[in-house]
């Protein structure tokens, strides 16, 4: 557990937090992602999206093995790529087919959260919109080439 925690929590704390609800839980389905220089990607992730680093493994190479990072009150993992297995992000794919959709709380949020993600360098694939189906939506690509859309129904 030492070593999964790499200094960021005395021994048993994480457990601590998780079991008093100071963490999100780790259920469910949590988006792990590959990406091309992880401790930049981390703090792409920070400017971003205010996320906060949980835990991170580091190999001997200096490469992230493991990461936890919350965004916006959950969990997502990631670590940096390994060409030589096959573990690509999706820039080393050619693009992802995959969007980390984050719902929030106001329509309002939606400009915030895509200017905020544009002032840290991310990329933008839609502005902030009304859409037909009934929310205020955009979208953003990081650096890494993962996508990452925002939403919050318009009406209450």
């Amino acid at each position: 557990m030492d070593t999964l925690i790499s200094g960021l929590f005395k021994e048993g704390e994480l457990a601590e937090n998780f079991m008093s609800g100071k963490l999100p839980p780790l259920a469910g389905v949590i988006p792990h992602l590959t990406c091309e220089g992880a401790e930049q990607a981390v703090e792409q992730y920070k400017a971003a999206f205010d996320a906060e680093l949980l835990a991170q493994m580091v190999g001997d190479d200096g490469r992230i093995m493991h990461a936890c990072i919350v965004v916006n009150g959950t969990a997502v993992y990631l670590h940096d790529a390994w060409p030589e297995n096959g573990a690509l992000d999706p820039n080393g794919r050619g693009g992802s087919s995959v969007t980390m959709h984050l719902m929030l709380d106001k329509p309002g949020d939606v400009d915030a959260w895509h200017d905020k993600a544009v002032a840290a360098g991310m990329v933008s694939r839609l502005v902030p919109e009304d859409m037909f189906w009934g929310d205020r939506y955009a979208e953003v690509t990081d650096k890494c080439g993962h996508n990452w859309a925002f939403a919050s129904p318009l009406a209450q």
